[in-house]
């Protein structure tokens, strides 16, 4: 982290070795969060788990044997440590120094990965859902997978394109999933798909992937911005 040391007008630059530690009922973790979250469930499956009775208190068990803890912590690390430190897992990025400490510790004692919670993170990420949606319908539509670049206002038209339906009465959308996915990233009151909603969502989107997939500015024409989902070339 870097810091103004105020009237010195001096930045000094300190290692941030911060923890923050939440609790929450049916939490959700932000998109930029997933990645840096560790999760810890507990389902007690009773209505009331306030109301429940222990024979024994565990954080004063702690405290009162404090020393035997830290000393088991300390010779789990040595052993991993005096075994030459193998490299069970491949690093987290930013967290190289947990990972190869911590966590391969961890795995070389037979111990579950700490790092499968961040799927679950991941999975309570609202707008990466709704990205994956819109990308998922967006290549079920043969017309929208062309190497053309397409303005927003084609998507909305495509999207809001209607059939007949087998009754000879009913009025369906074509594409309904595909709109489905538009109106939940870009829906304004009263119905409808809203332009300008929809182009703000596709640059946050640009370039993000999804099972292969991204979103993709074309070449801007007339001042007007265009798109569409295309493979990831693999390095």
């Amino acid at each position: 982290i870097k810091l103004r040391i105020m009237g010195l007008g001096l930045n000094i630059e300190i290692p941030n070795t911060a923890m923050l530690f939440a609790t929450a009922n049916n939490m959700r973790i932000g998109p930029d969060m997933a990645r840096r979250t560790l999760l810890g469930a507990m389902d007690a499956q009773l209505e009331r788990p306030e109301l429940r009775h222990f024979d024994s208190n565990p954080l004063e068990m702690v405290k009162r044997d404090r020393g035997k803890y830290v000393g088991a912590v300390l010779t789990m690390l040595r052993a991993f440590h005096n075994a030459g430190r193998p490299e069970i897992a491949s690093p987290i990025a930013s967290f190289t120094d947990w990972s190869k400490l911590v966590r391969n510790a961890l795995l070389w004692l037979g111990e579950e990965d700490p790092c499968k919670t961040m799927e679950e993170a991941r999975a309570s990420d609202v707008e990466l859902k709704e990205r994956a949606a819109v990308i998922d319908q967006w290549q079920s539509i043969p017309v929208l997978m062309s190497d053309e670049c397409r303005p927003v206002s084609q998507l909305i038209a495509v999207a809001s394109e209607q059939d007949i339906g087998p009754d000879k009465k009913t009025v369906l959308y074509r594409y309904l999933d595909f709109r489905d996915a538009l109106m939940a990233v870009a829906g304004k009151d009263g119905g409808g798909i809203n332009s300008r909603r929809l182009g703000k969502w596709l640059l946050k989107s640009e370039k993000k992937i999804w099972k292969g997939m991204r979103i993709v500015r074309g070449e801007q024409r007339d001042g007007v911005a265009r798109w569409k989902v295309e493979p990831v070339e693999t390095p």
